[in-house]
């Protein structure tokens, strides 16, 4: 999975009853927060279910409910519902950026204590 396509999710993107994440569009951005646009993945072998565990579905399913109560409980700037997004006042709704992943993966890996030079990615090529 890539950042672009972690941030396009959506609850509709979840099938509860076969555990599977459907992967099927990334988000696409320029400039700022608010100007973005949902795209079709970029080759059609790209779109792809995959089949995840009990406890992921189990932390989807919480996430989405408190998103619901943010929604709920706070004016939303972004209509649509994506499940990787700011809270704070001015982007509340609005999906992460890219940048801002990235800067918080470094973060929490400086804050662990690890002295190493960690290399991270979201994608991951499987063969048989």
């Amino acid at each position: 999975m890539s950042r672009s396509e972690a941030l396009a999710l959506q609850p509709d993107d979840f099938d509860f009853e076969n555990n599977e994440i459907l992967f099927y569009k990334q988000i696409s951005r320029k400039g700022k927060t608010e100007n973005f646009s949902i795209e079709t993945t970029k080759t059609f072998a790209s779109a792809r279910r995959v089949p995840v565990t009990e406890i992921v579905m189990q932390k989807v399913k919480e996430l989405i409910a408190v998103l619901k109560q943010l929604h709920a409980q706070f004016k939303i700037q972004q209509e649509d519902f994506y499940l990787f997004v700011y809270i704070a006042p001015g982007k509340r709704g609005y999906p992460f950026r890219r940048e801002y992943v990235n800067d918080h993966i470094k973060y929490c890996v400086e804050r662990s204590g690890i002295n190493k030079k960690i290399s991270y990615t979201f994608s991951s090529t499987y063969h048989d």
